[in-house]
């Protein structure tokens, strides 16, 4: 699914995009990409991430650029991408409330599930994968 952001992305400066881990995350790429096309004079209004992934490499696009075009087909990248740069009011408290409440789940408590028998041990320690996975 592709997603046209028709202006100015407000990334919100509480919240770390490049926290959302993927193998092949480009993070680390970031300055190198951008030096590169700075190099190359290039100069641009809009950028298309043709994979978006995690979202770090339009994020940072977003300094250079009034339009960003962001490629992914998981629905729940879609769903980050619009929390990160959409503009868009949302209500700090019940998020501060939300994530207060996730992180006070005891994991040791929480039996296996689907995410943590496939991701347990592997990308994530097995209790923070329970947690996931709940």
């Amino acid at each position: 699914m592709t997603k046209v952001i028709h202006e100015k992305a407000n990334i919100q400066s509480e919240l770390d995009l490049k926290s959302r881990r993927y193998i092949g995350n480009k993070f680390k790429l970031n300055d190198w990409i951008f030096n590169s096309i700075e190099q190359e004079g290039i100069k641009f209004n809009s950028f298309f991430d043709v994979f978006t992934g995690t979202g770090v490499v339009s994020e940072h696009a977003n300094r250079y650029c009034d339009k960003l075009i962001l490629n992914d087909i998981l629905y729940s990248n879609n769903v980050i991408y619009n929390a990160f740069f959409l503009n868009q009011n949302y209500d700090k408290a019940k998020l501060v409330e939300y994530v207060s409440y996730l992180n006070s789940i005891d994991s040791e408590k929480l039996r296996p599930n689907y995410f943590s028998k496939n991701y347990g041990g592997k990308f994530y320690e097995e209790f923070n994968s329970r947690k996931v996975g709940y």
